[in-house]
């Protein structure tokens, strides 16, 4: 069969699916026009059962820290009434009873309450002991958060705009899951054109020179002259490499011209943005992006900082992103992709030397500057090797 017909890369699909009870043959264009509806119509229901969640969650927060603050008067209130109806009563519509309250203030104050039904009946079920005990500044910072993510479920429920993005993003994170080697970007119809040879996977070699002059030479090109880096990519991927200020920086294949070995190449300080006196760090930090998933990265700083760090953590679609909290006048003189237990040696301005295990750093956040070396005063490192 695969050998005679066309059944290898060819499949013929007939849909004939039910659209309002009745049964249509249709397009698969209207198929997934059928199936984004559907799932507009399941994720706004969502959102409008969550909210309604954290609508009565905030409503009976908000109760409790109402009722924290009048709880004296909440107290006599209770001691005082015959029947939880009048509890009630005073609770959601101000009505007092005579002989409830000792002072005119309290009464005064009992008579100004306006909870809700839903909150008079946490009040009237929930210890006296349990309310008094109430850490008022966490409940309001609990409050806060139940009103952000309120008004985001908001959105996407009026917002067709805010729904489709949460569906992209949905579908994105399915794909990014279960087909990690087929990576898709999701357009709008304005975006759609029709295909051409840039649309095809393109394969080239990327070399770096030891002045940071980046060629995007053709395949099986020559060794370029002081070339201190070189790999294939595809125009899918992007190349990575990291600097003295602590920044990484991520470029995407795509947005380089083709280059000739004749030619200089594309300086790395201008394709990064590089700042005055930022400098790139050659020593195996010139990556590809995909090697982010599953390497560490070690990074040692002249004053002495050393850390190791997931490079998970420094993924991201911008182009720049700072990868290390370094202090002023500060800069990163060592960074190094590191999936190996290795010595680290480090080599100071005042020609002492400090040796260090791999095994004994354990991987930081990358917001934390890592662990302190002890050097002399004014004393600065100057150079690492590994073995």
């Amino acid at each position: 069969m695969y050998a005679k017909t066309k059944l290898q890369d060819t499949y013929n699909a007939v849909f004939v699916v039910l659209v309002n009870g009745k049964p249509q043959k249709i397009t698969l264009e209207t198929y997934f026009e059928h199936f984004l509806n559907f799932r507009r119509k399941t994720e706004k229901q969502k959102a409008l059962y969550q909210k309604n969640k954290l609508d009565i969650v905030l409503e009976k927060k908000e109760g409790l820290i109402c009722a924290f603050d009048n709880l004296p008067v909440i107290i006599e209130l209770i001691k005082n009434s015959k029947t939880n109806k009048d509890i009630i009563e005073t609770l959601t519509k101000g009505i007092v009873k005579d002989n409830v309250f000792t002072t005119i203030k309290n009464k005064k104050i009992a008579s100004n309450f306006n909870f809700t039904e839903i909150q008079a009946d946490v009040i009237l079920n929930t210890p006296l002991k349990s309310i008094s005990k109430i850490n008022k500044e966490q409940i309001e910072k609990e409050i806060a958060k139940l009103k952000k993510d309120i008004k985001k479920l908001l959105k996407i429920i009026q917002s067709p705009k805010e729904l489709d993005k949460l569906i992209i993003q949905q579908t994105l994170e399915i794909n990014k899951k279960y087909f990690p080697e087929k990576q898709f970007t999701i357009i709008s119809n304005e975006e759609l054109t029709e295909y051409t040879e840039v649309d095809k996977i393109i394969e080239s070699e990327i070399s770096v020179d030891k002045y940071g002059y980046l060629r995007n030479l053709a395949i099986g090109s020559k060794e370029a002259q002081n070339e201190v880096f070189r790999n294939k990519f595809t125009n899918r991927e992007k190349i990575s490499f990291f600097t003295t200020k602590g920044t990484c920086v991520s470029i995407k294949i795509s947005d380089l011209k083709q280059h000739t070995l004749r030619e200089n190449g594309d300086s790395l300080a201008k394709l990064g943005d590089l700042e005055l006196n930022e400098y790139i760090l050659f020593d195996d930090t010139i990556i590809p992006y995909n090697k982010f998933e599953t390497s560490n990265l070690l990074q040692v700083t002249d004053s002495g900082y050393i850390r190791l760090i997931s490079m998970k953590d420094l993924i991201s679609n911008r182009k720049k992103i700072a990868s290390y909290p370094l202090l002023k006048n500060e800069n990163i003189i060592f960074t190094k992709v590191l999936n190996d237990e290795k010595k680290i040696i480090l080599s100071t301005k005042n020609k002492n030397e400090i040796i260090l295990d791999s095994k004994d750093l354990s991987v930081s956040k990358k917001t934390t500057k890592g662990t302190k070396v002890s050097l002399e005063k004014q004393d600065l490192i100057e150079s690492v090797i590994l073995q």
